[in-house]
């Protein structure tokens, strides 16, 4: 069927965004990730960005959204072992601004979760977020070290939706 000429005028509008768009494979926006459980992985970038943290209401706060990328350490059956790309932490700055009482959890879960990244990436407890996240960034710029971690899988159904995320469970010797 021959595409109408106002139709590929349409198209052509529309071109700028087409190539800036992800392609979707039904994977979600994550992309692919190893099977639930847990996977030796090279941690191989961390991701920090400004982002609006959004409560239920439609209310926005100054955000940041962190986000950890990966590569498994064997991969069976692939030329390269895969990269993935962790479930990203969105984080507001000031917790204390929050209204919403779930949005306040929803911060205090992901700060956690987060503060458990930074624990094992490391090897010890972190007291500052910002300078835990800057030591790690460093570490992976540099070629001298690795950061190998056993990465748990988690996948979770929720309003037939399924929700991923991963936790760091310990170091790997390196």
């Amino acid at each position: 069927m021959p595409v109408d000429s106002k139709v590929k005028t349409m198209f052509s509008a529309l071109n700028d965004t087409f190539k800036s768009a992800q392609a979707d494979s039904g994977l979600g926006a994550l992309g692919w990730w190893p099977e639930e459980g847990n996977h030796d992985c090279l941690v191989t970038d961390v991701n920090m960005q400004e982002s609006p943290f959004k409560q239920s209401d439609g209310s926005t706060y100054p955000g940041v959204e962190i986000q950890f990328s990966y590569q498994l350490i064997t991969d069976p059956g692939q030329q390269e072992p895969r990269r993935w790309v962790g479930s990203p932490f969105r984080i507001p700055t000031d917790t204390s601004v929050l209204t919403d009482p779930k949005a306040k959890i929803r911060a205090e879960i992901e700060l956690r979760r987060l503060k458990g990244h930074l624990t094992v990436c490391l090897r010890r407890e972190p007291q500052d977020m910002g300078a835990a996240l800057g030591e790690i960034s460093h570490r992976l710029e540099s070629t001298d070290s690795v950061v190998a971690v056993v990465v748990k899988c988690q996948y979770d159904q929720a309003g037939g939706k399924t929700y991923r995320k991963e936790f760091l469970q310990k170091a790997l010797s390196t």
